[in-house]
């Protein structure tokens, strides 16, 4: 029996440009001619995280990957920029099975400051399954109840660690991988949230996580965390690696400075501190050596203002109409600043050269000695007659 082949529809007899289909497997059909790309898709720290995607960073013990995700969690709260990342202000759901005190710890060195201690970091203590439905719908309502109280539409999501969050389930088993991969999905579109999980990497093979690699097929990005070896210096250098990205071209490695941050002294006279990550303007290793070591590296004034002008903004919601001392402003500052942080003098000037800039064009005011506030619309005065 011969088969016979029915005319097919051209272009100009469809009528419809999306059919919704009456399937229990397919939803429509509709035509790629008709997509429109969106030049500005939602994003939470661009180029990296964006909501309904899932990610897996994996690091060798010691490579800071908790100060380094409680270090873009901070920034992320508080919508800062961090070095050349740009962020867009959104809560932080922290899930901790391993060390919920520790994330805290390490988190202060930023959200200790006063005009960040407010932001949305939320640390949720407890051991959660990940191949479990019913722990996801958990996750779920608690992220939901946050985001409701605070008037959010999207967030950002940590596990620490992959590990400890499998259940019954084994971190080498393909099947558990697909499973967990499966439900964080469904999580990440169900809040509009980016997901990421901190992992291991393998004993063998530091560039690549441990376990099943149905982890780094089903995620939609996948990092590694790694030491700088050809770094020159005391201090320790570590490399933020994109291996797999969703949707855009990898980026390429960000580099950390793994430190200490003193907080204070103890009862003995020694000096306390806590875990600090710190993003550095380039990647020393992959950098250019300038002939002159005091060339001055160009400073990002847009990050600068918008760092000011945010803790001004803080300032002003916790007590309107108060000026904040040079000290004060200096103490908040945040990422963009880095530079010159650790000279004084040098982070004073660099202060006051925006701070009179701010002026100038409006957005902020000095009390004529040494306090400053943003110029909101009480203290403008009204227009001569």
């Amino acid at each position: 029996m011969s088969c016979r082949f029915q005319k097919s529809a051209t272009h100009s007899n469809l009528v419809m440009k999306e059919k919704k289909l009456s399937s229990k497997f397919f939803s429509a059909t509709e035509l790629a001619g008709d997509f429109i790309p969106d030049l500005n898709p939602p994003t939470i720290v661009k180029g990296i995280f964006s909501p309904g995607e899932i990610s897996l960073i994996a690091g060798a013990p010691g490579t800071g990957k908790t100060s380094i995700m409680s270090a873009l969690c901070s920034h992320t709260v508080n919508g800062l920029t961090i070095g050349s990342l740009i962020v867009e202000k959104t809560p932080v759901f922290y899930f901790a099975p391993e060390d919920p005190a520790g994330v805290k710890r390490r988190a202060y060195s930023y959200m200790g400051r006063p005009g960040w201690k407010n932001g949305t970091f939320f640390v949720i203590s407890g051991v959660p399954d990940l191949t479990n439905q019913d722990c996801i719908k958990e996750m779920e309502s608690i992220i939901r109840t946050k985001m409701l109280e605070f008037g959010y539409s999207k967030c950002f999501c940590v596990i620490d660690t992959l590990t400890l969050s499998l259940g019954d389930g084994d971190e080498n088993s393909a099947s558990t991988a697909s499973v967990v991969a499966a439900n964080l999905s469904t999580l990440a579109k169900n809040v509009n949230g980016a997901i990421a999980m901190l992992h291991h990497v393998s004993g063998s093979d530091l560039m690549k996580p441990r376990g099943s690699s149905g982890y780094i097929g089903n995620m939609d990005c996948v990092y590694v965390i790694h030491e700088d070896k050809t770094h020159i210096g005391s201090e320790k250098v570590v490399l933020f690696t994109a291996l797999k990205q969703k949707n855009t071209k990898l980026k390429a490695p960000l580099a950390f400075k793994l430190g200490s941050y003193e907080i204070g002294i103890d009862k003995y006279g020694d000096v306390v501190t806590v875990p600090q990550a710190t993003i550095m303007d380039t990647v020393p290793s992959l950098g250019t050596k300038p002939a002159n070591d005091n060339v001055r590296i160009p400073a990002d004034k847009r990050g600068r203002k918008t760092n000011i002008l945010q803790i001004l903004g803080d300032g002003e919601e916790q007590n309107p109409g108060q000026y904040l001392s040079y000290d004060e402003i200096m103490s908040r500052t945040g990422a963009p600043f880095n530079q010159v942080r650790n000279n004084r003098d040098s982070l004073r000037k660099a202060v006051s050269r925006i701070m009179n800039e701010l002026i100038d064009e409006g957005r902020a005011e000095h009390d004529g000695v040494t306090g400053y506030r943003i110029r909101s619309l009480f203290t403008q005065t009204s227009p001569e007659s």
